[in-house]
């Protein structure tokens, strides 16, 4: 085997990928700073920028220049919750198509993601759902959805929007009728979303509320 003094220029490359595993460059190979270090059969280095927090690779560039679009990896389906790229309108509809699919890929999996939306304080009683509850562990929060009021909207067969309210920059409602799977179950039901300000999840849309017509405790005033 030839060492790397007796190979070209062209031929010092950076880290290579070969069958999945990364294998480093020996002494004396030549490392570029423009290239993120994946290098492919072909030769392409990949080229990357960074978007946000995150990195990303956007385009391919083979020796002669020539451009290779790479499509970013997508979020899994399975991986719904909040994020700072939905909108309001976008957010609520991830929650009810996932309760439309409650029990995909497990059981209670939509409610589990409204769950990740729910913006209220774990160590604190909560109005969620229009009266004040202890919904700081899941078990008590999933229990609300399998009461006749709420079951509605597990696995219903489609939903259709009322209204919308923009009552500030930060908060925005908006109602939607709910057909059950079962005939002659059917619901009005209303979203309160605020938008987080600061921390983590600055400018990400959460649901503050989530309330039921003819549900006990009423709706909670602005």
């Amino acid at each position: 085997m030839l060492g790397t003094h007796n190979l070209p220029k062209q031929a010092y490359t950076t880290s290579a990928i070969s069958f999945g595993r990364k294998t480093l460059p020996s002494r004396g190979t030549r490392r570029s700073t423009s290239c993120c270090g994946v290098r492919t059969a072909l030769g392409k280095a990949c080229k990357f920028r960074t978007v946000g927090r995150s990195t990303r690779h956007v385009r391919c560039l083979s020796k002669a220049g020539e451009e290779f679009p790479i499509r970013p990896k997508k979020r899994s389906d399975w991986e719904l919750g909040p994020a700072f790229d939905l909108s309001q309108e976008q957010a609520v509809c991830m929650q009810l198509k996932a309760l439309q699919q409650n029990d995909l890929p497990t059981a209670d999996h939509g409610i589990e993601v409204l769950y990740r939306f729910a913006d209220f304080d774990p160590f604190a009683r909560s109005c969620y759902f229009g009266v004040n509850r202890d919904l700081g562990q899941f078990e008590r929060f999933r229990r609300i959805f399998h009461t006749p009021h709420y079951s509605v909207l597990l696995s219903h067969l489609h939903y259709t929007p009322l209204s919308s309210l923009q009552v500030s920059e930060l908060q925005w409602k908006h109602r939607v009728w709910v057909k059950g799977y079962k005939g002659s179950e059917e619901g009005v039901f209303e979203f309160f979303m605020v938008k987080r300000l600061g921390g983590r999840y600055d400018g990400t849309w959460f649901t503050r509320q989530l309330t039921c017509d003819g549900y006990p405790g009423g709706t909670l005033s602005v």
